[in-house]
């Protein structure tokens, strides 16, 4: 695929996508509303008693800033979307390689794994590559970071390792690239919003359940879930999320994307569940390692990983859906593996 397919195959203007403005607008007048109310109660609360409510608005400004940025740029350059998802990748495989206990002899295909994400990338950025996109990381990732294990020569501790730098690059590294890959997707009249209207109805669909089973958890939550690993999260919280989610996402359908109403509730439901899901597998890790957050990379959020633990599960399941029932089944792209 030449470069001029590869600019026109995804990436496409917010101005030539009205219906994208619409739901960016809708998310802009969220963050007013919320940075009214800050301040609002600054005038009647002590200011450390929303603190961290104004660290999270604050930051959430930057993260819609960085996210319409790429997207949009994506028009100008092509790369813009990749390296942002990159960068979120970079950040999150970070934080995990600072969270989890690695040995010394480690470091080596530590590298070796913060290699692969510029490789990876460079693979979702090219629909001809979606054979190698698919398989680098499963195949050539897991074969090169043993291999250097064994020639370091340290068992102690080698299965936990192991088990351990692959299950970062997976989580951090290959998950969230799929949403990256949708950028590489052919264009047509079928998919009007194109891979911007994918990934933005994912993206608000995944952060609205998050605050969706938050407020529903505060408001009616009485029956854990799983205690041990999340001792906040409820039924109440799920369900009421989940339902929250499922009526956003079948409204926001027919904007952003060319699922019908009956696939809408199916995609949302999926993401609304395989979102929890995620989020409390970190959860676990995290309590595991005996830690709150990831990092303090995100002000009122945490770490990367932290914001993004949603995407972990649910990201390369949501690309496979739309690509075989939209893409492939659809007629979109010649093959599973190149449109050339």
């Amino acid at each position: 695929m030449d470069m001029q397919a590869l600019w026109n195959a995804g990436s496409q203007s917010f101005l030539a996508l009205p219906k994208t403005l619409w739901v960016l607008a809708f998310v802009l007048a969220v963050l007013v509303v919320a940075t009214a109310y800050v301040g609002t109660v600054h005038l009647v609360r002590p200011k450390k008693d929303i603190d961290e409510l104004e660290a999270r608005v604050d930051t959430w400004w930057v993260i819609v800033a960085l996210v319409t940025g790429a997207f949009w740029g994506g028009q100008y350059w092509y790369a813009a979307p990749f390296v942002l998802f990159g960068f979120i990748s970079f950040i999150a495989l970070k934080e995990f390689f600072t969270m989890v206990p690695l040995r010394h002899e480690d470091r080596t295909p530590m590298f070796i794994a913060y290699l692969f994400i510029p490789l990876q990338y460079y693979f979702a950025a090219v629909l001809d590559h979606h054979g190698l996109f698919m398989m680098s990381i499963i195949v050539y990732g897991v074969a090169m970071v043993a291999i250097v294990m064994v020639l370091k020569q340290k068992v102690d501790g080698f299965m936990v390792a192991f088990a351990t730098l692959l299950t970062g690059m997976m989580i951090t590294t290959y998950s969230i690239s799929h949403l990256a890959h949708f950028f590489a997707l052919p264009s047509s009249p079928k998919v009007p919003q194109g891979a911007i209207g994918l990934v933005l109805f994912y993206i608000v669909l995944t952060q609205g359940n998050d605050v969706a089973q938050y407020l529903s958890g505060k408001l009616f939550g009485r029956h854990k879930i799983v205690p041990a690993v999340s001792p906040n999260k409820t039924w109440e919280g799920f369900v009421g999320g989940a339902i929250i989610t499922t009526v956003l996402g079948v409204f926001l359908a027919p904007i952003l994307t060319p699922f019908s109403w009956y696939a809408a509730l199916g995609v949302t439901s999926l993401i609304a569940t395989l979102g929890f899901f995620g989020d409390v597998f970190i959860s676990a890790l995290k309590r595991d390692m005996g830690i709150k957050d990831t990092s303090k990379f995100l002000p009122g959020h945490g770490g990367m990983l932290d914001r993004v633990d949603s995407f972990t599960l649910s990201a390369p399941i949501y690309f496979h859906v739309v690509n075989y029932f939209v893409y492939m089944k659809g007629g979109l792209v010649c093959s599973a593996v190149s449109c050339g």
